[in-house]
Protein backbone atom coordinates (compact mmCIF):
# COMPACT_ATOMS: atom_id res chain seq x y z
CA UNK A 1 0.00 0.00 0.00
CA UNK A 2 1.48 3.32 -1.07
CA UNK A 3 1.75 6.10 1.55
CA UNK A 4 -0.19 8.33 -0.82
CA UNK A 5 -3.25 6.04 -0.84
CA UNK A 6 -6.31 7.18 1.05
CA UNK A 7 -6.56 3.83 2.84
CA UNK A 8 -3.05 4.26 4.24
CA UNK A 9 -3.77 7.83 5.37
CA UNK A 10 -7.03 6.84 7.08
CA UNK A 11 -5.10 4.11 8.87
CA UNK A 12 -2.54 6.62 10.06
CA UNK A 13 -5.31 8.91 11.28
CA UNK A 14 -6.95 6.17 13.36
CA UNK A 15 -3.55 5.24 14.82
CA UNK A 16 -3.06 8.84 15.93
CA UNK A 17 -6.49 8.82 17.55
CA UNK A 18 -5.63 5.57 19.34
CA UNK A 19 -2.38 7.10 20.56
CA UNK A 20 -4.33 10.00 22.05
CA UNK A 21 -6.58 7.54 23.87
CA UNK A 22 -3.52 5.80 25.33
CA UNK A 23 -2.17 9.13 26.54
CA UNK A 24 -5.46 9.82 28.28
CA UNK A 25 -4.98 6.54 30.14
CA UNK A 26 -1.50 7.67 31.16
CA UNK A 27 -2.90 10.94 32.46
CA UNK A 28 -5.44 9.05 34.58
CA UNK A 29 -2.68 6.76 35.83
CA UNK A 30 0.21 9.12 36.53
CA UNK A 31 -1.34 12.54 37.12
CA UNK A 32 -3.24 13.60 40.15
CA UNK A 33 -6.64 14.71 38.93
CA UNK A 34 -9.16 16.79 40.79
CA UNK A 35 -12.53 15.58 41.92
CA UNK A 36 -13.99 16.70 38.62
CA UNK A 37 -12.36 15.62 35.38
CA UNK A 38 -15.43 15.44 33.14
CA UNK A 39 -13.69 17.16 30.23
CA UNK A 40 -10.93 14.56 30.14
CA UNK A 41 -13.47 11.71 30.34
CA UNK A 42 -15.54 13.22 27.53
CA UNK A 43 -12.41 13.62 25.39
CA UNK A 44 -11.43 10.01 25.94
CA UNK A 45 -14.91 8.70 25.10
CA UNK A 46 -14.92 10.75 21.91
CA UNK A 47 -11.47 9.46 20.95
CA UNK A 48 -12.60 5.84 21.29
CA UNK A 49 -15.82 6.32 19.30
CA UNK A 50 -14.39 8.55 16.54
CA UNK A 51 -11.59 6.17 15.54
CA UNK A 52 -14.02 3.28 15.33
CA UNK A 53 -16.66 5.23 13.38
CA UNK A 54 -14.13 6.51 10.81
CA UNK A 55 -12.85 2.97 10.18
CA UNK A 56 -16.38 1.62 9.80
CA UNK A 57 -17.40 4.40 7.42
CA UNK A 58 -14.35 3.82 5.24
CA UNK A 59 -15.03 0.05 5.06
CA UNK A 60 -18.69 0.61 4.17
CA UNK A 61 -17.86 3.01 1.33
CA UNK A 62 -15.11 0.67 0.13
CA UNK A 63 -17.66 -2.11 -0.32
CA UNK A 64 -19.84 0.15 -2.43
CA UNK A 65 -17.22 1.76 -4.70
CA UNK A 66 -14.56 -0.94 -4.82
CA UNK A 67 -10.79 -0.76 -4.80
CA UNK A 68 -10.63 2.68 -6.42
CA UNK A 69 -12.02 4.08 -3.15
CA UNK A 70 -8.81 3.00 -1.43
CA UNK A 71 -6.76 5.34 -3.58
CA UNK A 72 -9.12 8.31 -3.26
CA UNK A 73 -8.43 11.60 -5.00
CA UNK A 74 -6.43 14.75 -4.30
CA UNK A 75 -9.23 16.39 -2.29
CA UNK A 76 -9.76 13.41 0.01
CA UNK A 77 -6.06 12.79 0.60
CA UNK A 78 -5.40 16.46 1.35
CA UNK A 79 -8.21 16.55 3.91
CA UNK A 80 -7.00 13.42 5.70
CA UNK A 81 -3.45 14.78 5.80
CA UNK A 82 -4.79 17.97 7.37
CA UNK A 83 -6.77 15.91 9.89
CA UNK A 84 -3.65 13.94 10.82
CA UNK A 85 -1.85 17.21 11.52
CA UNK A 86 -4.68 18.41 13.81
CA UNK A 87 -4.80 15.14 15.73
CA UNK A 88 -1.00 15.25 16.05
CA UNK A 89 -1.37 18.62 17.80
CA UNK A 90 -3.79 17.01 20.27
CA UNK A 91 -1.38 14.11 20.73
CA UNK A 92 1.52 16.44 21.55
CA UNK A 93 -0.60 18.35 24.03
CA UNK A 94 -1.72 15.17 25.82
CA UNK A 95 1.82 13.84 25.87
CA UNK A 96 3.03 17.06 27.56
CA UNK A 97 0.27 16.77 30.18
CA UNK A 98 1.12 13.12 30.86
CA UNK A 99 4.83 14.07 31.32
CA UNK A 100 4.01 17.09 33.48
CA UNK A 101 5.47 19.39 30.88
CA UNK A 102 2.37 21.52 30.39
CA UNK A 103 1.86 25.00 31.77
CA UNK A 104 -1.52 26.47 32.58
CA UNK A 105 -4.91 24.90 31.86
CA UNK A 106 -4.81 21.54 30.07
CA UNK A 107 -7.51 22.58 27.59
CA UNK A 108 -9.38 19.26 27.33
CA UNK A 109 -12.58 20.98 26.13
CA UNK A 110 -10.75 22.70 23.26
CA UNK A 111 -9.17 19.41 22.26
CA UNK A 112 -12.63 17.81 22.26
CA UNK A 113 -13.99 20.49 19.92
CA UNK A 114 -11.06 20.06 17.56
CA UNK A 115 -11.50 16.27 17.57
CA UNK A 116 -15.22 16.52 16.76
CA UNK A 117 -14.51 18.94 13.92
CA UNK A 118 -11.98 16.50 12.45
CA UNK A 119 -14.42 13.62 12.72
CA UNK A 120 -17.19 15.58 10.98
CA UNK A 121 -14.87 16.63 8.15
CA UNK A 122 -13.65 13.07 7.56
CA UNK A 123 -17.17 11.62 7.56
CA UNK A 124 -18.35 14.24 5.07
CA UNK A 125 -15.35 13.56 2.85
CA UNK A 126 -15.97 9.79 2.86
CA UNK A 127 -19.64 10.24 2.00
CA UNK A 128 -18.92 12.51 -0.98
CA UNK A 129 -15.83 10.78 -2.33
CA UNK A 130 -17.68 7.89 -4.00
CA UNK A 131 -20.02 10.02 -6.15
CA UNK A 132 -17.08 12.24 -7.04
CA UNK A 133 -15.09 9.22 -8.22
CA UNK A 134 -18.05 8.07 -10.31
CA UNK A 135 -18.23 11.48 -11.96
CA UNK A 136 -14.49 11.54 -12.67
CA UNK A 137 -14.26 7.96 -13.95
CA UNK A 138 -13.92 7.69 -17.74
CA UNK A 139 -17.13 6.38 -19.25
CA UNK A 140 -16.92 3.31 -21.42
CA UNK A 141 -17.95 3.82 -25.05
CA UNK A 142 -21.51 2.68 -25.78
CA UNK A 143 -21.90 -0.87 -27.00
CA UNK A 144 -22.67 -1.51 -30.61
CA UNK A 145 -26.31 -2.30 -29.94
CA UNK A 146 -26.60 0.78 -27.72
CA UNK A 147 -25.20 3.28 -30.24
CA UNK A 148 -27.32 6.35 -30.90
CA UNK A 149 -29.04 6.43 -34.29
CA UNK A 150 -29.70 9.72 -36.02
CA UNK A 151 -32.98 10.50 -37.77
CA UNK A 152 -31.49 10.17 -41.24
CA UNK A 153 -30.11 6.76 -40.33
CA UNK A 154 -33.58 5.66 -39.24
CA UNK A 155 -35.08 6.80 -42.54
CA UNK A 156 -32.39 4.94 -44.47
CA UNK A 157 -33.01 1.82 -42.40
CA UNK A 158 -36.80 1.95 -42.96
CA UNK A 159 -36.33 2.40 -46.70
CA UNK A 160 -34.02 -0.60 -46.81
CA UNK A 161 -36.48 -2.77 -44.90
CA UNK A 162 -39.33 -1.81 -47.25
CA UNK A 163 -37.18 -2.87 -50.19
CA UNK A 164 -36.27 -6.27 -48.70
CA UNK A 165 -38.10 -9.57 -49.07
CA UNK A 166 -37.57 -13.12 -47.91
CA UNK A 167 -38.57 -16.20 -49.85
CA UNK A 168 -41.04 -18.57 -48.20
CA UNK A 169 -42.32 -21.86 -49.59
CA UNK A 170 -46.10 -22.25 -49.48
CA UNK A 171 -47.74 -25.28 -51.14
CA UNK A 172 -44.77 -25.80 -53.39
CA UNK A 173 -44.76 -22.15 -54.55
CA UNK A 174 -42.40 -19.34 -53.56
CA UNK A 175 -44.02 -16.50 -51.63
CA UNK A 176 -42.17 -13.23 -50.97
CA UNK A 177 -42.61 -11.69 -47.51
CA UNK A 178 -41.64 -8.05 -47.01
CA UNK A 179 -39.33 -7.34 -44.05
CA UNK A 180 -41.39 -4.36 -42.84
CA UNK A 181 -44.84 -4.03 -44.41
CA UNK A 182 -47.16 -7.06 -44.82
CA UNK A 183 -49.06 -5.13 -47.50
CA UNK A 184 -46.01 -5.51 -49.73
CA UNK A 185 -46.07 -9.33 -49.61
CA UNK A 186 -46.45 -10.80 -53.07
CA UNK A 187 -46.42 -14.02 -55.08
CA UNK A 188 -44.48 -12.32 -57.87
CA UNK A 189 -40.74 -11.85 -57.62
CA UNK A 190 -40.03 -8.21 -56.66
CA UNK A 191 -37.77 -6.29 -58.98
CA UNK A 192 -34.95 -4.04 -57.86
CA UNK A 193 -35.02 -5.10 -54.21
CA UNK A 194 -33.03 -7.32 -51.90
CA UNK A 195 -34.33 -10.90 -51.73
CA UNK A 196 -33.25 -13.44 -49.15
CA UNK A 197 -33.19 -16.77 -50.93
CA UNK A 198 -34.27 -20.06 -49.45
CA UNK A 199 -31.32 -22.14 -48.18
CA UNK A 200 -31.91 -25.06 -50.54
CA UNK A 201 -34.88 -24.81 -52.81
CA UNK A 202 -34.73 -28.40 -54.05
CA UNK A 203 -34.75 -29.92 -50.57
CA UNK A 204 -37.45 -27.51 -49.47
CA UNK A 205 -39.87 -28.42 -52.26
CA UNK A 206 -42.77 -30.52 -51.09
CA UNK A 207 -42.72 -34.14 -52.25
CA UNK A 208 -46.10 -35.33 -53.46
CA UNK A 209 -47.34 -38.62 -52.06
CA UNK A 210 -48.33 -41.50 -54.34
CA UNK A 211 -51.99 -40.94 -53.71
CA UNK A 212 -51.55 -37.32 -54.71
CA UNK A 213 -50.17 -38.18 -58.15
CA UNK A 214 -52.69 -37.53 -60.91
CA UNK A 215 -54.34 -40.70 -62.21
CA UNK A 216 -53.49 -41.13 -65.88
CA UNK A 217 -56.07 -43.33 -67.68
CA UNK A 218 -55.24 -45.06 -70.96
CA UNK A 219 -56.76 -43.52 -74.08
CA UNK A 220 -59.18 -46.29 -75.09
CA UNK A 221 -61.39 -45.51 -78.08
CA UNK A 222 -65.08 -46.29 -77.74
CA UNK A 223 -65.94 -49.31 -79.91
CA UNK A 224 -68.05 -48.47 -82.98
CA UNK A 225 -70.83 -50.82 -84.03
CA UNK A 226 -70.37 -52.00 -87.64
CA UNK A 227 -73.14 -53.53 -89.71
CA UNK A 228 -72.28 -57.12 -90.78
CA UNK A 229 -71.60 -57.83 -94.45
CA UNK A 230 -74.53 -59.23 -96.49
CA UNK A 231 -74.74 -63.04 -96.85
CA UNK A 232 -73.86 -64.16 -100.41
CA UNK A 233 -76.64 -65.69 -102.51
CA UNK A 234 -76.80 -69.49 -102.33
CA UNK A 235 -74.97 -69.59 -98.96
CA UNK A 236 -76.19 -72.43 -96.78
CA UNK A 237 -75.39 -72.58 -93.10
CA UNK A 238 -73.25 -75.54 -92.11
CA UNK A 239 -74.94 -78.58 -90.53
CA UNK A 240 -73.48 -81.05 -88.09
CA UNK A 241 -73.20 -84.62 -89.30
CA UNK A 242 -72.12 -87.71 -87.46
CA UNK A 243 -68.56 -87.47 -88.67
CA UNK A 244 -68.14 -83.70 -88.60
CA UNK A 245 -69.09 -80.65 -90.60
CA UNK A 246 -70.54 -80.92 -94.09
CA UNK A 247 -70.35 -77.69 -95.88
CA UNK A 248 -72.79 -77.32 -98.74
CA UNK A 249 -73.17 -74.43 -101.09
Amino acid sequence: MAPSDLKYLVGQLTLKIQSCDDLCNDIHKYRRLGAKHENLDSLQLELRSSGRSISQEFSAQRKVYGSRFEHGDDISRALVNSSITKISDIEQRLNAIARRENEGSPGFSNMLKKLRAVEDDVHEMLSTLGPRLDYQAPKAPPKRDEAKIQARDVERYVAHMKNSWAEKLIDGRIFYENALDPNLDTWECPKGGYIKKLPELKSALKKRAVFEEPIIRPNIETPVYRRPAPIPAGYKRPTVEDDGYDLEY
